[in-house]
């Protein structure tokens, strides 16, 4: 905070501002997706698998990262 009273410029400030609504927002969503996480396990991995496979249909790359079941041998 004391950063943002003491800044140079207002360009600085500018970027400071940005800076910290960015940080908060991942905080913000990060204390949300673990709520849900403790609060339905299941179906929090249940949405987390679904949305891993429709990546994988859209962009083949994504494939080869996450896969449910195991590649086989050539």
């Amino acid at each position: 905070m004391w950063v943002l009273l003491f800044s140079a410029s207002p360009v600085h400030l500018a970027f400071e501002i940005v800076l910290l609504r960015s940080v908060s927002s991942f905080l913000v969503a990060a204390g949300a997706a673990s709520h849900s996480f403790m609060m339905n396990p299941y179906r929090s991995l249940r949405s987390f698998h679904s949305s891993a496979l429709l990546l994988r249909e859209h962009s083949p790359n994504v494939g080869r990262l996450y896969s449910p079941r195991r590649a086989e041998p050539n």
